[in-house]
């Protein structure tokens, strides 16, 4: 039996990829001559101009963008959206509001109602046991009491 460098024979080799050879942007967009070796003042500011250049055609594409995906779809409409596609009717709560005041409150309400609902069971029970031990009690002392009482 040979004895080889790998400590682990079975296990297949994990190759890695390192993303950071992969180009950052899609070739599309990348300038067309590869860049110059800066030599004079005039050559960087000439390189520098183009940089400033593509940046503001770049932030301008990214704008238009944006805007594009605003105006397509809101998050209202897009809960409305998947309600209709589930065919489940969403109720109209304060906790689907497009507000974090709205929707705060209207959890601490949600809350605060299921909590008073549960207290009220709660203390229906508990007086109903302790009305039933009471009296068991006050029996018990009742019949305990010398004749005269």
């Amino acid at each position: 039996m040979s004895e080889s460098s790998d400590p682990f024979p079975l296990m297949p080799e994990k190759k890695f990829v390192d993303f950071n050879d992969q180009p950052p942007n899609p070739p599309a967009s990348r300038p067309k001559t590869p860049p110059q070796p800066i030599k004079t003042v005039k050559d960087l500011v000439n390189i520098l101009s183009e940089l400033q250049t593509r940046v503001e055609q770049l932030e301008g594409e990214n704008d238009a963008l944006r805007q594009a995906l605003n105006d397509k779809v809101t998050k209202k409409e897009t809960v409305q959206l998947l309600s209709r596609l589930d065919g489940i009717r969403l109720p109209k709560s304060g906790v689907f509001s497009d507000s974090f005041l709205v929707r705060a409150f209207s959890i601490y309400g949600h809350w605060f109602v299921a909590n008073l609902l549960i207290s009220i069971v709660l203390s229906v029970f508990f007086f109903i046991l302790f009305s039933i031990i009471g009296a068991s009690i006050t029996n018990a002392i009742m019949q305990n009491l010398p004749a005269g009482y």
